[in-house]
């Protein structure tokens, strides 16, 4: 990868450039990657591949007209047409009600902790394929097949604008996500994440998977035999699971674009209870459990912003456009600029957890309960009210008398999070949760959540339901 003197020179040349042709305001950023993969299905290895990227986006701003432009050519010559493609679609476009002043220079606070470690850029594929093969034994003796995704990279993104801001910053990032399978029935699921791979802890990840793998042994129950006639049931949610819910309310509920237009669950409800005094939940890419980001795609410093206080509506998210329109500071969560247009969106939920640990939620369930690995198939049914659908994976099991009693074939959910989060009666210790591809690039974006004991969530059928309506 380019070194940030590199870079900043890159950008200070490209905007000397911009401000050439005449703009009112100019914005360039940089975007480059670097990562390696390896992929394995049932303990073979099925892919090993390596790509590194580098991308300029440059916005034109003139009489209240835009421009943008994206290329991966970064030659004199494939900046200096990036440039003139940016003008002139902002000479030719539709006019807008207002722009906001770009990002000022700011001083750069101190760093949470490190977050760019040369070790994870360096790791050879012949390094991750012996990590690789240590896991497939592991897998072997205990009777199970190994699919992963080894992932090692790091990236850089550097923004200049005509408000004379200029900053780069690095990360790197190492993740496995692993799924073993045995027996045509067992399926289950384990991941982890950290910005050094040397401290990847890929035995704790696999050991995680086996204990979920042998608690699959035992025969698969039918859900109907057990669950009430409503069809509502108790549950002990795993991180990933909490983590699916809390991305996706936080994309339809806390967008700030949503949040305006009436189309988020929280819109008009703003220092309103909508979740139980038990929940504070708030965006911070500076914590330092977390994937640590300094800066949003417009160069806004990021900062921890609360959105639920003790289940307390306390605010939506913004970037600079939004802001402006809406008559709002941005909080420092916009898009790149191609994803602009669905608003900004919290990308470091953390939510505030208690000291329950998983054991003792199940030893404290005397009722028929379900405890739920992750969810797939997630989708938004009605988001005014925050209600979501989805699918259970890799791991649904029955709890009963304080004990698990063995897996349950997977079920269909269909309710309200807002509700659900209503209903939580106990919760863990937070933890990481890191999806590795980011923005649809590598982006070091996460959330942090604990495990949580939930009262009578709706389900509506089941993989092996008699009238097949799951």
């Amino acid at each position: 990868m380019n070194s940030n003197e590199k870079i900043k020179e890159l950008l200070a040349k490209a905007l000397v450039q911009l401000k050439n042709t005449g703009i009112d305001q100019g914005e360039i950023l940089y975007w480059e990657t670097e990562m390696g993969s390896i992929r394995t299905f049932l303990n073979r290895i099925s892919h090993n591949g390596f790509s590194d990227e580098a991308e300029l986006y440059v916005s034109s701003i003139r009489s209240k007209k835009m421009g943008q432009f994206h290329t991966t050519d970064l030659s004199k010559k494939g900046i200096e047409f990036a440039i003139e493609e940016a003008t002139n679609q902002a000479k030719h476009g539709t006019p807008l009600n207002s722009f906001p002043v770009l990002q000022e220079p700011y001083d750069d606070g101190l760093l949470i902790k490190k977050n760019y470690f040369d070790a994870t850029l360096q790791i050879s594929p012949d390094e991750k394929i012996k990590m690789i093969q240590d896991m497939f034994d592991i897998s072997r003796k205990n009777g199970l097949d190994c699919s992963a995704n080894l992932m090692s990279g790091g990236g850089k993104v550097g923004i200049v604008n005509t408000s004379g801001l200029l900053k780069v910053t690095e990360f790197t990032e190492a993740s496995l996500n692993l799924i073993l399978t045995g027996n045509h029935t067992i399926s289950a699921y384990s991941s982890g994440s950290s910005e050094n791979i040397e401290t990847l802890n890929m035995n704790q990840i696999i050991q995680e998977a086996i204990l979920n793998a042998n608690r699959q042994k035992l025969p698969t129950r039918d859900p109907i035999d057990f669950m009430g006639n409503d069809f509502c049931i108790d549950l002990i949610l795993e991180p990933y699971a909490v983590a699916e819910w809390i991305e996706i309310i936080g994309s339809i509920g806390l967008n700030g674009l949503r949040f305006e237009e009436g189309e988020s669950f929280v819109s008009g409800k703003l220092n309103q209870r909508l979740l139980g005094k038990n929940i504070t939940l708030y965006d911070d890419a500076t914590d330092a459990r977390g994937l640590i980001v300094p800066f949003d795609f417009e160069g806004v410093p990021k900062r921890k912003h609360i959105l639920f206080e003790n289940g307390i509506a306390k605010s939506a998210c913004y970037d600079l456009f939004l802001g402006e329109k809406y008559h709002k500071k941005s909080t420092g969560h916009a898009l790149p600029p191609f994803e602009r247009s669905y608003g900004a969106i919290p990308r470091h939920m953390v939510m505030v957890g208690g000291n329950t640990s998983l054991e003792e939620m199940i030893i404290s369930s005397e009722e028929p309960t379900l405890y739920i690995t992750r969810f797939h198939y997630t989708n938004v049914v009605n988001p005014k009210e925050g209600i979501l659908t989805g699918m259970t994976k890799d791991g649904t099991f029955l709890i009963r008398n304080g004990k698990i009693e063995g897996p349950v074939s997977n079920l269909r959910y269909l309710d309200s999070i807002p509700g659900a989060l209503n209903r939580v009666s106990q919760m863990g210790e937070p933890r990481l949760v890191h999806d590795p591809v980011g923005y649809g690039g590598l982006y070091p974006e996460s959330v942090i959540v604990p495990p949580l004991k939930i009262k009578k969530v709706k389900f509506i059928g089941t993989s092996r339901n008699r009238d097949n309506t799951g």
